[in-house]
């Protein structure tokens, strides 16, 4: 690890961060492409209302994307920072204590969803007996696969960190593909429908979680998997640091299943599928821009260890500029080919749905101004270990601020109020982080005058 420690600490921040961001967007696209990729299959050939009933358990999935965070963003970051002074067997505790946290939520929450799916896909919304059925098909389908599909990605977080962010791509890259393939030959060719589906998504995880298993156990010299040592309430620690992240995964379905409550009630099935394809559309570049966030977080982490805050704000401002670039390309994208991307989900021009969906992206476009910004000040926040502070932003641009907005916007503006509730919530969000970081630089400034 040597080797990639100095490079982090030592190497063109530029080319560093191009060197992770490309790895990590790739990686992290070709990781969620799953339910994206479903989503289209699902809407071209299964029809409307299987594509509203996989979108009514969606809360269910940031459920376990955000377990499985908690601990994996934490305890890679705790992992980079031991790196970065050279404590390698710490580093590989932490991995240890990890892995074992994470396979123990995820194989409960499998069995869990197995055995109780009609009830649980009965609370996200989904009553009618159809759409029950699709929905509970569905879920009970992928709950084996959760393990894999889950520890995949925090295998690839601690990859990154160990400085083989190619290898991680590579690594979920795989699992876009085999994804992809098994949504045609079991949607398009077999024609097993929502549960082709499933059984595709479920599967593509399997293979890239048994090569990164193989890495750690034979190659990597820095991160292998040990005895996790008889510490463990330093789990808790990194869990904690982690917050923010299963925050904003778990905020993400809530707010899902406040939008999908309020479709169905105004607008029935076609409601809930005009609000899945442009939440697709939606979520497709917000990973964009959550991947450059948390490409600067194992670089951060490094070099805060390491000491070297001109290269963390040399970091910080590189990730915010390429933020911006990519969240005016979504805005433009959704301004001149709203129509062209609600096509990719429903094939209907003249339905109802695809009409709500294309006035909808009119209104949710203007949140790529601020969602970019938000995203890489919690990132910054977790890797200096300032969790509460990464807590609070992701707290608000998540949860709080949508669900209040949600509420209250929709009385005085009707449907208008809630197609413009997300991007009112992120400008509130980036006015009360923006007051957050000038209060603690203020206080920085003043402890070195006093010093």
């Amino acid at each position: 690890m040597q080797d990639n420690r100095l490079e982090i600490l030592e190497k063109n921040p530029l080319s560093l961060f191009l060197k992770f961001s490309i790895a990590n967007t790739v990686s992290l696209l070709a990781l969620s492409s799953a339910s994206f990729i479903d989503a289209v299959f699902v809407g071209q050939f299964c029809g409307t209302e299987s594509l509203a009933a996989v979108n009514l358990i969606s809360p269910v999935f940031s459920l376990m994307s955000g377990l499985q965070l908690i601990f994996g963003s934490g305890g890679s970051v705790r992992a980079g920072k031991y790196l970065g002074e050279g404590r390698f067997e710490k580093a590989r505790q932490i991995f240890s204590k990890t892995v074992i946290a994470v396979s123990l939520i995820l194989i409960s929450f499998s069995i869990l969803f197995i055995l109780f799916a009609e009830e649980i896909t009965r609370f996200l919304g989904a009553d009618e007996p159809g759409i029950n059925a699709l929905s509970s098909q569905y879920l009970r389908t992928l709950s084996p696969f959760f393990l894999t599909w889950g520890i995949v990605y925090t295998f690839s977080l601690f990859v990154r960190v160990d400085g083989k962010p190619k290898l991680a791509t590579l690594g979920l890259l795989l699992t876009a593909v085999i994804n992809t393939i098994g949504d045609y030959l079991f949607i398009v060719v077999f024609r097993w429908g929502i549960f082709g589906a499933a059984l595709a998504t479920g599967m593509s995880s399997v293979l890239p979680t048994l090569l990164f298993l193989f890495y750690f156990l034979f190659f990597s010299e820095n991160i292998r998997l040990r005895r996790p040592g008889k510490k463990w309430h330093e789990l808790l620690l990194a869990g904690f640091n982690g917050f923010s992240e299963f925050l904003s995964e778990i905020s993400a379905g809530v707010v899902v299943f406040l939008f999908n409550r309020i479709m169905m009630r105004h607008f029935g099935t076609d409601g809930v599928a005009a609000f899945t394809a442009i939440n697709y559309v939606l979520w497709f570049g917000q990973m964009t821009l959550y991947a450059i966030s948390d490409s600067v977080t194992p670089l951060i982490s490094v070099n805060y260890g390491g000491r070297r805050e001109d290269r963390i704000r040399s970091f910080l401002t590189i990730a915010r500029i390429a933020g911006l670039i990519v969240s005016a390309g979504c805005f433009l994208l959704l301004t001149f080919f709203a129509e062209e991307l609600v096509f990719l989900f429903l094939r209907d021009r003249a339905s109802q749905a695809f009409e709500i969906g294309c006035e909808f992206a009119g209104y949710i476009r203007f949140g790529f101004f601020f969602f970019g910004f938000n995203m890489i000040n919690s990132a910054w926040m977790t890797a200096v270990h300032r969790p509460v502070e990464s807590l609070l932003i992701s707290g608000a641009r998540a949860l709080v601020f949508p669900v209040l907005f949600l509420m209250i916007l929709p009385v005085f503006f009707d449907m208008y109020g809630m197609y413009t509730a997300v991007p009112v919530a992120e400008a509130a969000t980036l006015l009360i982080s923006g007051i957050m970081i000038f209060y603690l630089r203020a206080k920085k400034r003043n402890r070195a005058k006093i010093g």
